[in-house]
Formats: structure tokens, sequence, C-alpha cells
């Protein structure tokens, strides 16, 4: 017997709203928006590192926690696609339903490495 296996290739773009950039750069200046992007990336990079232990660990709670952090920096930026990720995953939580938390974690985690790889740099943000 033969079986033929796909591989799915998970990919999404991570981008900033346009929009939200020119209201930040309004508001804090082009330099102060850049430099705002440059701390929310950081910090995304030792929230994302915590909420894998607490995840691998079952801390659903202090998971929980960091999850509204994850929403709230990526509202605050502009990163719309990480944003609605981590409503799955918020809504997968509440259900309790493992499957889905398990495939909506995932997929936030993948959006969030994205964003941690992206060259911010060289994205166009005039709109």
């Amino acid at each position: 017997m033969t079986f033929n296996i796909s591989v799915l290739r998970l990919e999404e773009q991570v981008r900033i709203d346009p929009t939200r950039f020119e209201e930040l750069s309004a508001s804090h200046g082009t330099t102060g928006a850049e430099n705002l992007m440059a701390r929310v990336v950081g910090e995304l990079a030792l929230l994302l590192t915590t909420m894998v232990r607490q995840y691998s660990e079952g801390n659903l709670k202090g998971f929980a926690r960091g999850l509204r952090s994850l929403h709230r920096m990526a509202d605050e930026v502009g990163m719309a696609t990480l944003s609605r990720a981590t409503e799955g995953v918020r809504v997968s939580l509440r259900r309790g339903d493992s499957t889905a938390l398990a495939a909506t974690w995932a997929r936030c985690l993948r959006l969030g490495e994205q964003s941690l790889l992206a060259d911010w740099d060289a994205q166009d943000f005039s709109g």
C-alpha cells in the first residue's frame, strides 16, 4: 500500500498596518515610531519565550496574562495579523479546547516569530 503525504507550507505575510504607523509617526515623530517598533519587537521576543515555557508547563493562567500583553503590543504598533491570531488563542483557551488551543497557539507563535525576523526597514509604511 502506498500513501501520498502532502506537506502544508504555512506562510502568512507579517506586515505593519501603514495607517497605524502613520498615526505613530504623527504622535511620536518618525524616529520615535521606529524606536517604538524596535522596543516592541524586543519585548515580543522576551514575551514569546516566556509564553512558550508557560504553555509547555501547563501554566495557563500565566499564559493568558502573556496573551493579553501580546495582543496589546501587536495592536499598539499595528501588527494586525498577529493581533487577530491572539484572539483565536484567547477563544480556544476560554473554551478549554486543547486541540484548538494547540493549533491557534502554533499559528500565533509562528506569526510572532515571523515578526521578529521581518525586515521592518525594508517595508513601505506609506500606505
